[in-house]
């Protein structure tokens, strides 16, 4: 057996929130999978192991030279989901060049679909990732929560 997070990570226009759960060899353990960064908010979906090399990419600002060999991989990369300043959300897969999602909220993980489907009936971030937890297989055991600060574009 190996390293594996099974995630939620959900945003809502303002917080992003994700569960905890991971486990390492058949033991759960406990994870943070979100993180501030240059002023952005950034959570990873993936392996423990890839977990905080994509946040040192983040701090490097997901150049080309700084990308993680395992995010390469069109087959078992992260997914990255990335929140400006400004609340744009901007999805990494296995590029350093980032994709747009115009929805006003998002998810990933595997719990993804649950959590989306919360936030399109009204509920918060928080919201979506306990509801979330409640109905994806090996998900949950808490939440994290980062907010955008109250920045504007000039």
């Amino acid at each position: 057996m190996g390293v594996c997070v099974t995630t939620i990570i959900a945003f809502d226009g303002k917080t992003l929130a994700a569960d905890k759960y991971t486990w390492v060899s058949g033991v759960v353990a406990l994870s943070t999978k979100i993180q501030r960064v240059n002023g952005h908010l950034v959570g990873v979906s993936g392996s423990n192991v890839i977990i905080p090399q994509i946040f040192a990419w983040a701090k490097n600002d997901f150049t080309e030279a700084t990308m993680p060999l395992l995010q390469k991989d069109p087959k078992d990369h992260s997914d990255v989901m990335v929140i400006t300043r400004y609340g744009q959300i901007l999805m990494y897969e296995n590029a350093s060049i980032p994709w747009i999602n115009e929805r006003p909220f998002w998810a990933i993980g595997s719990g993804r679909e649950f959590a989306i489907g919360a936030m399109a009936a009204k509920a918060t971030a928080i919201e979506a990732v306990l509801i979330a937890s409640e109905y994806a297989g090996n998900c949950g055991r808490g939440c994290d929560t980062l907010t955008l600060e109250e920045e504007q574009p000039s």
